[in-house]
């Protein structure tokens, strides 16, 4: 609908919400195509911010199918954008993203890094513990616990 009344930037706001819908209830397969339909719509609309999550959002995914080389290419184009336009709730979520990547890759390390920087973000913008962010940070915290 919100392509037919030529809204591109809702429609990329929209299919990226799905596609992250659909990673957490386990649709790889919608996702991967709502999320590629975010990237180049968003793209379009130069919604720059939008496509940066869906890139994420899809390194995420990757990581979920086992694509751990192509979840870093997604994450690494994700960050390079968010990191330029200063939007850091994304930039937290992504991070989440490259730290539980790092835990599948048995780099503990490196996961850590990725959560301390996401947990500054958090505790800087003062974002909320129910906030998506928080619950991200709270379940990598019970992970990383796992594996120091």
């Amino acid at each position: 609908i919100l392509t037919e009344v030529g809204s591109e930037a809702h429609t990329g706001i929209t299919l990226a919400n799905l596609g992250e819908v659909e990673i957490a209830m386990g649709e790889l397969d919608d996702a991967e195509i709502h999320l590629g339909d975010a990237i180049r719509v968003s793209e379009i609309a130069g919604m720059s911010r939008v496509q940066a999550a869906a890139h994420s959002a899809r390194g995420l995914l990757y990581l979920r199918q086992g694509k751990h080389s192509s979840g870093l290419v997604e994450l690494k184009i994700a960050e390079t954008s968010l990191r330029e336009i200063n939007e850091p709730i994304e930039l937290g979520k992504l991070l989440c993203n490259k730290s539980e990547l790092h835990l599948a890759l048995k780099k503990p390390e490196k996961a850590q890094e990725n959560y301390a920087e996401a947990l500054l973000l958090s505790k800087k913008i003062k974002t909320s513990k129910e906030s998506e962010l928080g619950r991200r940070l709270a379940a990598l915290q019970k992970q990383l616990a796992v594996h120091p």
